[in-house]
């Protein structure tokens, strides 16, 4: 496990506990939530080593990267992502009616084939090998690993998205400055 010192946001190194938790799903640890003094940002500390962090994804349980529809909550789950990927598409075409969309964190990739499907040249970063194998596979999407998005154009997207994953990156402000890179003046 990675201690961390300072907080991801604002690198203060004043923090409290705020609650402890466990993955009931994948690896039943308990882990650690706390609150920064400074900002009140709620971070896992200590959380697991960034080259580690995959293995707390590895799950049929876990549906966005298994999309998996055995059970009654999975089944709910493929119906209600269906009817918020549509809600998802309303919102960005009322900024954008078609473009260039980078999505991170791309899961088995229904986000971006509904885009595609509406004419976007789409491009998803996606580290799970498996989910990004399956988007490939399955909608013929141009997903790449997590390390080639240090490689991506500067100002090429109009629209980039990161549906439930800006949780889970380890570099938070490295990752921030990712998207301000990437995204086009207007965009």
């Amino acid at each position: 496990m990675e201690i961390l010192s300072n907080c991801p946001v604002c690198n203060s190194i004043e923090y409290s506990p705020f609650l402890v938790c466990t993955d009931n799903t994948v690896s039943r640890e308990t882990f650690d939530i706390v609150q920064c003094v400074s900002c009140g940002f709620k971070f896992t500390n200590p959380r697991p080593e960034e080259n580690k962090t995959g293995k707390y994804y590895k799950s049929e349980e876990y549906v966005s990267h298994s999309n998996t529809k055995k059970g009654f909550v999975n089944s709910v789950y493929q119906i209600v992502r269906k009817y918020t990927l549509l809600k998802k598409l309303q919102l960005i075409s009322g900024y954008y009616k078609t473009g260039k969309i980078l999505d991170i964190g791309s899961g088995t990739g229904e986000f971006l084939k509904l885009f595609k499907d509406a004419n976007w040249k789409t491009l998803g970063i996606e580290p799970s090998p498996d989910a990004r194998k399956m988007a490939i596979e399955n909608y013929n999407l141009d997903i790449k690993e997590e390390a080639e998005i240090k490689k991506l154009e500067p100002e090429s997207f109009d629209v980039i998205t990161m549906w439930h994953v800006l949780e889970h990156v380890p570099k938070l402000n490295e990752r921030i400055e990712d998207l301000k890179r990437l995204i086009k003046p207007n965009g």
